[in-house]
């Protein structure tokens, strides 16, 4: 009899992750891109009513789909597979369509925590 569970994964080390830290792709990119949006703590410490805060926000959204629509122009190809982990067009454009979804949800809790009213 063994320690080692018939069907093993790196779930039974790693219970509540899906990869082993060591070999995690998000903090193994060779030159991560600048971060944007700060430190990332996602508190929202540094929130605000404020218009210009909303404009910038909504001018940064803009520059970054305009800089995706930018990098996926070349590739009409939807299988084509790009970078090193060889992802396909097609679920690049997924992707972003999944985060944005998320985000537009995100926005939509946050107004209902500032103005009371609630989905319809």
């Amino acid at each position: 009899m063994t320690e080692q569970p018939t069907r093993w994964t790196k779930s039974t080390i790693y219970p509540d992750m899906w990869a082993d830290p060591d070999e995690d792709p998000r903090d193994n990119n060779a030159e991560p891109l600048p971060k944007i949006y700060g430190d990332g703590d996602g508190d929202f410490d540094g929130l605000i009513a404020d218009q210009g805060e909303v404009d910038a926000a909504l001018t940064r959204l803009a520059r970054e789909q305009a800089e995706t629509d930018a990098a996926l122009a070349g590739h009409t190809d939807l299988g084509e597979r790009l970078g090193k982990d060889q992802i396909a067009v097609r679920e690049l454009y997924v992707h972003r369509i999944e985060e944005y979804a998320r985000n537009c949800g995100h926005a939509g809790l946050l107004r209902e925590c500032i103005d009371g009213r609630v989905g319809q």
